[in-house]
């Protein structure tokens, strides 16, 4: 990602946004859950 596009990643850099951080924990969730199972089928 580059930061040069969007005035707006320099309030990211402080902290995460409020609004960012559920569809970052489900896009996590989702590929933990996968590894996970992965991990557990093996």
């Amino acid at each position: 990602m580059k930061t040069n596009k969007h005035p707006n990643t320099e309030n990211k850099r402080k902290g995460f946004n409020i609004k960012t951080i559920p569809g970052y924990v489900k896009n996590y969730a989702k590929n933990c859950r996968y590894s996970f199972n992965t991990m557990l089928s093996l």
